[in-house]
């Protein structure tokens, strides 16, 4: 049936790759809509708005510490990390649609790093992402949408 061991399952999400510099920073993002984030963090960078932003480097892989029969997501590589004026960190997760394995990732997180905040930043509204948005809620700090975040500055910023 094609599942024999030596196969792998492998989930196709669409998604266009983009290799960009952006900042100084060199970076290999894995979808358009992480790139469109990186560009909006680098124009709030330039209007003093945020300190810096990170993009899946150092701050953004959070571990959480488990009992080894523990199932599950051991570790997080977050999209973004932004230092905002007042030197806090926040996290940011962009996301075309959510699956149970998310959902555990934002779970733990909460429970892991009780003082650190994520923002979800989700590409669309889908009827299929309701419950899982539902459970995420209870955990991120705020779920915002691409397109509203980014409704201010489409015609300013270079966007694809």
């Amino acid at each position: 049936m094609g599942f024999e061991k030596s196969k792998t399952l492998h989930q196709n999400f669409n998604n266009q790759r983009v290799d960009a510099v952006i900042g100084g920073q060199v970076c290999h993002f894995r979808s358009k809509g992480e790139h469109n984030l990186a560009v909006y963090f680098e124009f709030l960078k330039e209007q003093g708005e945020i300190l810096s932003w990170e993009y899946e480097k150092g701050r953004c892989q959070k571990y959480f510490d488990l009992p080894l029969k523990a199932k599950g997501a051991r570790s997080w590589l977050i999209d973004f990390a932004v230092e905002m004026p007042d030197g806090e960190v926040v996290y940011w997760e962009y996301k075309g649609w959510l699956e149970g394995r998310d959902v555990t990732k934002f779970r733990r997180f909460a429970k892991y790093f009780p003082d650190d905040k994520v923002i979800l930043v989700m590409s669309g509204k889908a009827k299929k992402d309701a419950n899982r948005l539902r459970m995420v809620r209870k955990f991120a700090y705020r779920i915002l949408y691409a397109a509203d975040l980014f409704k201010p500055v489409r015609g300013i910023l270079g966007f694809i």
